[in-house]
């Protein structure tokens, strides 16, 4: 299930890369939608991890990736690093660390998913196929109004 989470987490930068748009462009819905998307994944992540490691404070871990203060969040990413197994520090930290960029984020995806998304209609075909309602929406609207 988390291997899931955090492949569907993966694919979502995939998307994000071949429409082209960026986390930072809150005017632009399709952007917003994905935005919500991946935090809601990086969420859904690390209640799984809570789940699978209730040994350890999880739930702070997640209060602190969220926290503006970076000292808090690298911090929480630091602790993640210190507690994870090895082959799930290697996916998981690159998702929260501030440091990697989206690009990097992106080609880490194509690695791990053992192909990109070929073109613009492949990412908009992965958002109508999504679970989340607002991704799928976007989907039908960058279908019928062309180019971002």
């Amino acid at each position: 299930m988390l291997a899931a989470e955090i492949m569907g987490h993966y694919r979502s930068y995939q998307v994000l890369g071949t429409l082209g748009a960026s986390l930072e462009d809150d005017a632009n819905p399709i952007a917003h939608g994905l935005k919500e998307s991946i935090e809601k994944e990086a969420e859904r992540v690390l209640r799984l991890l809570k789940i699978l490691y209730p040994q350890y404070d999880m739930h702070s871990a997640y209060v602190g990736l969220q926290s503006n203060d970076l000292i808090v969040h690298d911090n929480a990413v630091e602790f993640l690093d210190s507690v994870l197994p090895p082959e799930v520090r290697a996916v998981v930290i690159p998702l929260f660390d501030r440091e990697v960029a989206v690009a990097t984020r992106i080609e880490s995806a194509n690695k791990m998913l053992g192909a990109s998304l070929g073109d613009r209609e492949e990412a908009i075909e992965v958002m109508a196929l999504s679970q989340d309602p607002w991704l799928r929406s976007c989907a039908t609207a960058i279908d019928a109004r062309g180019p971002l």
